[in-house]
């Protein structure tokens, strides 16, 4: 069992949990990575040993870490409501996203760039960057 997820309250004040995003997922540790962040252990504690129950996670060291489909398995179930929220990610948006392009796909210099972001009536929308 990791330290994060015994019961002992004086290792809970004492333990800092870190979220770090990567290209595979979401990893939830106690190792700090350069891109992690800190958050709150309180409620990660319960979500990871369920997350390792259903098998939508899998042990790292100091930690859980959960595929991206495997995030978005968990947080479609009634029982992981609050598990973006705990992991401090970004609320969810319709928006979607409007390319623009410099010249033909046969030109050497052919590029592809985000240029805005619409809602569901396709209007301009203002989307937060998200810091990792």
């Amino acid at each position: 069992m990791f330290k994060f997820l015994k019961k002992d309250k004086l290792a809970d004040e004492q333990t800092e949990i870190f979220r770090t995003l990567t290209a595979n997922g979401v990893v939830v540790s106690t190792e700090h990575h350069d891109s992690g962040r800190k958050v709150d252990g309180g409620l990660l504690n319960g979500y990871s040993a369920q997350l390792l129950d259903e098998e939508l996670a899998i042990e790292v060291p100091g930690g859980v870490a959960l595929s991206w489909e495997s995030l978005y398995a968990a947080v479609g179930q009634v029982n992981f409501n609050g598990l973006p929220e705990a992991l401090e990610l970004p609320p969810f948006t319709d928006a979607r996203i409007a390319l623009r392009s410099n010249g033909s796909l046969a030109d050497s210099d052919f590029s592809i760039a985000v240029a805005a972001w619409r809602n569901t009536a396709f209007s301009r929308t203002k989307c937060n960057t998200f810091v990792l």
